[in-house]
């Protein structure tokens, strides 16, 4: 959840070398105001996955409870409780997507968690404080969830973990969720380059965004290209405005669609917050953007009132998105009232 950088060396120099240039911009801008007049030819772009309904669950997760549900798409954590020794099976796999569902995969790549595969205790010490032994590319921690520290995605070493070893104890986290047999991947902490770009709490990193979308475009390359599975989606969650980078085009041409948090009901509590009207004139033109590129916009908000949840699945699907409201908790399935899949 959003609960919300290599210089660009070896690997991911040679992967960036060999894509092709996806899309071409034919707008003047794609800054903030001006971002709908941003048209891409896209070209050889990620289709859209057909799909009415979606959910969305993290934590304690219920394959049985899951696989007689209605919903076309869904977004899981890739093990029951998020650690190694709950991993999903294929077979379990399997069993969702015959249901008629796609499934798709939550990996975070803006943030390391302490509860993941290669998480090494000696890099915090007792107190949460990154210690000398940790390594260069983990800053620090997330304050709204501790548990998260933010990472210099465009080092090497991170990237090495996200994907690139395809067995062994150190085998990397995409390539566990491509050998479980997901239909694709949802990226959280997209907006990390904000945090490390020129406006960022740690603005160390000028060209923090072109280096997210190279990430981006990287794994979705290595997972269609490299393992071969050429219909592997690429769901990106958050940092829409990324659309304002030189390398948009290429970003849209590259993912299937985009999970969106908190663009109507935002604020500061974690569940039913009000109406935010300025948060909803600032990020749906973005949103619109992806939209009007053919690409799937996955809505959540935070919201079980009644009220708000019928005024958010109303508000989102009037502008082409697929609405899903849950608690922020994302620990349980939701079935809300009048929106049943």
């Amino acid at each position: 959840m959003d609960h919300k950088i290599i210089p660009l060396f070896g690997l991911i120099f040679v992967l960036f070398a060999c894509f092709s240039s996806g899309g071409t911009n034919t707008g003047n801008s794609t800054n903030s105001s001006a971002i709908e007049e941003l048209t891409c030819n896209l070209t050889n772009a990620a289709p859209t996955p057909t799909a009415n309904s979606w959910a969305y669950w993290l934590a304690d997760i219920d394959i049985n409870e899951l696989t007689g549900t209605s919903f076309d798409l869904l977004v899981i954590d890739y093990a029951s409780d998020g650690s190694e020794d709950t991993e999903f099976t294929a077979q379990e796999i399997t069993t969702l997507k015959n249901s008629g569902k796609t499934v798709l995969a939550y990996m975070s790549i803006g943030e390391a968690e302490v509860d993941r595969f290669y998480w090494d205790a000696s890099w915090i010490d007792n107190n949460g404080t990154v210690t000398n032994a940790a390594p260069d590319w983990l800053a620090e921690s997330n304050p709204n969830f501790p548990d998260n520290y933010e990472v210099r995605y465009w080092e090497a070493d991170w990237q090495n973990i996200i994907f690139g070893t395809t067995a062994g104890a150190n085998k990397s986290y995409l390539d566990r969720i491509i050998d479980a047999g997901f239909n694709g991947v949802y990226l959280d902490i997209i907006d990390a380059y904000e945090y490390f770009g020129p406006n960022g709490e740690e603005p160390e990193n000028d060209n923090a965004g072109e280096d997210m979308i190279t990430f981006v475009r990287a794994i979705a390359d290595y997972a269609r290209n490299t393992r071969g599975v050429s219909d592997f989606m690429v769901f990106p969650q958050n940092g829409a405005m990324i659309l304002d980078e030189e390398s948009a085009c290429d970003y849209l041409n590259d993912i299937n669609g985009l999970g969106a948090e908190d663009t109507f009901y935002y604020g500061d509590e974690d569940n039913n917050n009000d109406l935010d009207l300025d948060n909803i004139d600032t990020i749906t033109p973005y949103l619109n953007t992806f939209v009007s590129h053919d690409k799937l916009v996955l809505a959540i908000d935070y919201v079980q009132e009644a009220d708000k949840v019928d005024d958010f699945y109303e508000r989102a699907q009037n502008l082409g998105y697929l609405p899903y409201a849950s608690v922020r908790e994302l620990n349980t399935l939701t079935i809300n009232t009048g929106h049943d899949p």
